[in-house]
């Protein structure tokens, strides 16, 4: 808890980054897909998501000074003491007043009905709080107020939040040194409230490691977690299974094409089968017959994810571990999840509740 005696004084840093196995046992709050150089495209989903450490920060400064400072009129007193004893400063000031306004606003209110940064009726502390550091917002507030802002603001929570970004491969590969340099300092102004696990496959992380060894030698806390970890999450993962193997060799695959759809079309229960001819007439597979033997066979033969059995009056296909695992990583429409934000996707905790006053 902040003491409202002696200025505060936040540490130069004290942040902790991750490159994290796709079958890490490590569960986020949240968690942010198609993470890419450009910060433009994900800050303000990020913030918005650190929204409830904002408030539980706001909330815990005013318990420490004076209980009452939050309620109707004396809540202007909040922001100046941001201001002034923890050094909240950022957008000239506007920061602290906005989110001592939303603090205000929500804090009676479950986390589902908050206002977002899509509400038609939403108030102008939101974007605010959420387009702060991008540009996009009329202050126009460039990188340099992540700092005195929401990381600054978000120390003061007594809960640290746990964040995992899942690096956009081509994005990160395909965009010049200078954008990637301005996209790992900002991962680096997260981490310095934040834990940021970052989930990358195995190339990328090599790449980016390779192409800079500065940022990796001075941000980031090599994991304690091993490939060979328990695998205790949401999708179920076979001893034999490789995870990260399973997901390369679905990403070769055309996205939403035949080959991902003969293998959704597939029983997902161990011992479940289909018989060749069922599937060759299985209209919502839109595939000719001579093209799902080709595929089946490949899925077989080449990948090991079909297991085949002649030795009826009808081939019928099953699903190997590993073809169950695949299964596992793709979505309804017959998109590919990597596999840990699939995890996050069917076993995501659920930020904390902020505390009442």
């Amino acid at each position: 808890m902040p003491s409202p005696n002696i200025e505060y004084v936040w540490p130069e840093f004290n942040g902790k980054v991750e490159f994290l196995p796709a079958n890490s046992v490590k569960k986020p709050d949240f968690a942010l897909e198609n993470v890419t150089p450009a910060r433009r495209n994900w800050l303000p989903d990020l913030l918005e998501g650190l929204l409830p450490w904002v408030v539980e920060a706001v909330e815990e400064v005013a318990k420490c000074h004076d209980p009452k400072l939050l309620h109707m009129p004396r809540q202007g007193h909040v922001p100046v003491i941001l201001n002034e004893f923890y050094q909240v400063k950022a957008v000239g000031g506007w920061y602290p007043y906005a989110a001592a306004e939303f603090t205000v606003r929500v804090r009676d209110l479950s986390r589902e009905d908050w206002p977002t940064r899509h509400s038609e009726d939403r108030p102008p502390a939101v974007d605010t709080l959420v387009k702060i550091g991008t540009g996009y917002h009329e202050l126009n507030t460039g990188i340099g107020n992540l700092e005195p802002g929401p990381m600054q603001l978000i120390a003061l929570a007594p809960t640290t939040p746990r964040v995992s970004l899942l690096l956009d491969e081509s994005a990160w590969r395909n965009t010049q040194r200078a954008q990637r340099k301005r996209g790992l300092k900002t991962i680096a102004i997260l981490s310095k409230t934040c834990a940021i696990d970052l989930v990358a496959s195995p190339s990328l992380e090599t790449f980016l490691r390779d192409r800079h060894p500065e940022w990796v030698d001075t941000y980031l806390t090599e994991s304690d977690i091993t490939h060979t970890a328990d695998n205790t999450t949401s999708v179920s993962v076979d001893n034999e299974v490789d995870p990260q193997s399973v997901y390369e060799t679905l990403q070769a695959f055309t996205p939403r094409g035949g080959r991902l759809r003969l293998l959704a079309a597939i029983p997902s229960k161990e011992k479940e089968y289909r018989e060749l001819r069922e599937l060759k007439a299985d209209s919502s597979l839109d595939l000719s017959s001579g093209t799902i033997n080709r595929y089946y066979r490949e899925l077989e033969r080449d990948h090991g994810l079909l297991a085949v059995d002649d030795r009826g009056c009808y081939n019928s296909v099953t699903l190997t571990p590993a073809g169950r695992y695949a299964q596992s990583l793709l979505t309804e429409d017959i998109q590919i999840r990597h596999p840990q934000q699939a995890r996050f996707s069917d076993d995501l905790t659920t930020p904390p509740n902020c505390t009442q006053g």
